[in-house]
C-alpha cells in the first residue's frame, strides 16, 4: 500500500494561481494537437506494451535501485526503466487519485524532461489534483490542474482548460520554459507563480516566496514517500 500521509499533512491547503506569461502560443497549440494523438495511442497500447516489458525486464539489484534513488531525478530515471516503470506509474496514480490525472502529467513530464516530483508537487499546490479547480483573480482566471491563466493562454477554450491532457501539456511546457529561463528550480517556481519580470528584477513577492517553499516542501515529502515505497518493493537482499 502506497502511503498517503502527504494528503493528511496538506488537507487545508488553499489553491494558488500561477502568473504564467504567454509564449509562442500558436506553435505550442499546433505541437500539442500532434502530441495529443500520440498520447491517446500510447494509452490504448499501454497494457500490451507493458506485458512485453515485464517479460523482458532486467533483473534488478538493490545497489542499483538505491543508487538511482540518491540521484537528482529518481522518478524520471525509474519511470523510463521497463523494470520499474509500472511501479512508478502506480505510485503517482495513487498519489493523484486517478489515472485521468496522473497519466497525462507523467507522459508530458517524461517527454519534456521535467522532474516528476516537481511536476506533481506543483500541481498539488496549484489545484490539489482537481481537474475542475478555478481561482478567480481581480483581472483574470486560473483554471485546471496547472491553474493556467486565461491571459497567458488566451488561445485555449474552456474545455481545453479542464481537459487533463491539454492542461498538463501546457502546464508542463511552461514549467520546462521556466526551468530553462531561470536556471534553477526555486527561481523557476517563482517565475511560474509571479511572472518572469518580477523574478528578473528581483522583486519577488512574499506570497511567492511562501509558494515556492510549499512546492519544495511537498516535493521533498513525495520523494520520501516514493523512496520508502520503492525500497519496500525492491528490498535489499541478505
Amino acid at each position: 500500500m502506497i502511503p498517503n500521509r502527504i494528503f493528511m499533512l496538506c488537507a487545508l491547503m488553499a489553491l494558488l494561481g500561477c502568473s504564467t506569461s504567454s509564449f509562442t502560443a500558436d506553435k505550442q497549440l499546433h505541437a500539442h494537437r500532434k502530441l495529443r494523438a500520440e498520447y491517446a495511442q500510447s494509452i490504448r497500447t499501454r497494457s500490451s506494451v507493458e506485458e512485453g516489458e515485464i517479460k523482458n525486464k532486467p533483473v534488478l539489484t538493490y545497489p542499483w535501485v538505491e543508487t538511482i534513488l540518491r540521484s537528482d531525478a529518481p522518478g524520471l530515471e525509474l519511470y523510463r526503466n521497463p523494470a520499474t516503470h509500472a511501479h512508478v506509474r502506480d505510485f503517482f496514480i495513487e498519489l493523484a487519485g486517478s489515472e485521468e490525472v496522473a497519466l497525462p502529467i507523467l507522459y508530458h513530464a517524461e517527454r519534456q524532461d521535467v522532474p516528476l516530483f516537481l511536476a506533481f508537487s506543483l500541481v498539488f499546490v496549484e489545484s490539489s489534483f482537481r481537474i475542475d479547480a478555478i481561482n478567480q483573480n481581480p483581472t483574470s482566471t486560473d483554471r485546471g490542474l496547472f491553474q493556467l491563466n486565461n491571459l497567458s493562454f488566451p488561445h485555449l477554450s474552456l474545455d481545453d482548460y479542464f481537459h487533463p491532457d491539454t492542461n498538463a501539456y501546457h502546464g508542463v511546457s511552461y514549467m520546462r520554459y521556466t526551468l530553462d529561463s531561470m536556471g534553477d528550480v526555486e527561481r523557476a517556481l517563482a517565475m511560474y507563480n509571479a511572472g518572469r519580470s518580477r523574478v528578473v528584477r528581483n522583486q519577488i513577492p512574499e506570497s511567492t516566496v511562501r509558494y515556492v517553499q510549499r512546492v519544495l516542501s511537498h516535493r521533498n515529502q513525495m520523494m520520501d514517500e516514493f523512496r520508502a515505497y520503492i525500497l519496500e518493493t525492491f528490498p535489499p537482499t541478505v
